[in-house]
């Protein structure tokens, strides 16, 4: 499962057309059916899909598309988009599917794509924790220092994410993922004392 680079078709403003790219590799018609986006959103550089396969006898269903898209031009000029195509049922590690995506697809047996529709939902109902809010880890982070914690302040720095200051000691540390693990917010900003 590795990433394919191409020559785009769509352009927007001087620059590839991400959503417009995926859009069309995801549209045809031939003998099996039909398949059509019914509704595509870009959320940061990966493009999510609610896809309409329509079999021959009128029959259809509605999956998620979900691809990590970005330029390939680093290689060669002409081969300026790139993509790694996925869907729901290799379960992506990408949980930022739109809820309006989310409410347009067909019920399916397979596992992979319940879990992953699962763990969208989840992340679609997660409180967002912004600039000065203060955060419980269900269990404590270690760093690479030694140092763990559990309790942090979010702040600014910069154009980085995930940056916190652990409430203890005072240090800032990064935490990536901090989105996808288990946390309360037990001070928002408008609420917390400098």
């Amino acid at each position: 499962m590795g990433w394919t680079t191409m020559h785009a078709d769509h352009y927007k403003n001087g620059k590839v057309d991400r959503k417009a790219e995926c859009d069309a590799m995801l549209t045809w018609n031939n003998e099996s059916g039909e398949r059509t986006v019914i509704k595509s959103s870009m959320v940061g550089t990966v493009y999510y899909a609610a896809v309409k396969h329509t079999k021959p006898d009128g029959t259809f269903s509605i999956w998620a598309a979900a691809f990590l898209t970005g330029g390939g031009e680093r290689e060669t000029p002409y081969f300026n988009f790139g993509y790694k195509d996925m869907d729901e049922t290799v379960e992506p590690y990408y949980y930022d599917c739109p809820k309006s995506i989310l409410d347009l697809l067909t019920p399916t047996d397979n596992e992979s794509a319940n879990i992953w529709r699962q763990k969208c939902w989840i992340k679609q109902n997660m409180p967002k924790i912004k600039d000065g809010d203060i955060v419980k880890f269900d269990k404590p982070i270690s760093f690479t220092d030694g140092s763990s914690g559990d309790t942090f302040q979010k702040v600014s720095y910069g154009n980085r994410r995930g940056v916190f200051k652990e409430l203890k000691s005072g240090q800032f540390v990064r935490i990536s993922g901090y989105q996808d693990r288990k946390f309360e917010i037990i001070t928002t900003a408008s609420k917390s004392v400098a």
